[in-house]
């Protein structure tokens, strides 16, 4: 099983409702009661904290707010599900003692609040190697008057060391020239202003990361906060059909990062 966030994004709260029952009746038979765990970052280990259990078939929201209370810090928690409780602290994140679903991934919702408007993805995170990088594009960004527009990047590893790393930012026809550059921290959500750089409705922003990994989250919001739109992209390695997925990853990624300027 995986691990589920508790995001946040500017105007807005995050809320996550997790749910103790799997996403499909064939690769997972049995679901007992499970504890409710949290973690977060402290210093250079991770702290877990037991918010009590969850019982089959049952669903639990929480909030960036509630969350607050329990955590002390403005460090991102990571809930998940399982049999047992881990130690208070350790250097590394516990492993979760519960089976892997594949078609689809054992799911949370995870989603933003303005007060006038929700959105919400079902989505996961597992813990990224701490060699991995990151390349996407971000067709999901949204045009027009009062609208704005932001990256939220979330990075999980397991060791609980602070580390940084720069992520780029690249108009995909000038990729010899850097529009901005902003440092992300492993193990957090980086929050960056798309609506710096003015990007218009026939440029494609490229945004690299070459030595951290995550996942990419586009927020789009009005000014007001009625309405909101989050997307999230996905690998190169998912538009590959046939052959070896993660090689050619690999020679995607290689190609872009060659042919956008290395500060």
């Amino acid at each position: 099983m995986s691990y589920f966030p508790l995001i946040r994004a500017p105007g807005c709260t995050g809320w996550t409702t997790i749910n103790n029952y799997p996403p499909n009746n064939w690769e997972v038979k049995e679901c007992p009661d499970k504890y409710i765990i949290v973690s977060w970052v402290s210093g250079e280990k991770w702290t877990n904290e037991c918010l009590g259990v969850l019982a089959p078939g049952q669903s639990k929201t929480f909030t960036t707010d509630e969350m607050l209370s329990v955590t002390g810090t403005e460090a991102i928690p990571f809930l998940s599900l399982t049999r047992s409780i881990p130690d208070r602290e350790c250097e590394s994140l516990p492993l979760i003692n519960e089976p892997t679903t594949y078609t689809p991934a054992w799911r949370a919702s995870i989603g933003l609040d303005s007060g006038r408007s929700r959105t919400c993805y079902q989505g996961e995170i597992d813990p990224f190697p701490d060699t991995a990088s990151l390349l996407t594009f971000s067709p999901f960004i949204q045009y027009g008057e009062n609208i704005e527009n932001y990256l939220l990047f979330l990075n999980l590893e397991r060791a609980g060391k602070t580390r940084t790393s720069a992520i780029e930012v690249y108009d995909a026809a000038s990729p010899e020239d850097m529009l901005g550059e902003i440092e992300a921290k492993n193990n957090n959500l980086t929050v960056i202003d798309l609506n710096v750089f003015q990007f218009s409705n026939t440029q494609l922003p490229v945004i690299i990361n070459r030595s951290l990994a995550g996942i990419p989250l586009y927020f789009s919001r009005t000014s007001d906060g009625s309405e909101l739109s989050m997307e999230h992209t996905h690998p190169p390695a998912s538009l590959v059909i046939h052959g070896e997925r993660w090689a050619a990853q690999r020679i995607i990624k290689e190609k872009w990062f060659n042919k956008l300027k290395n500060h």
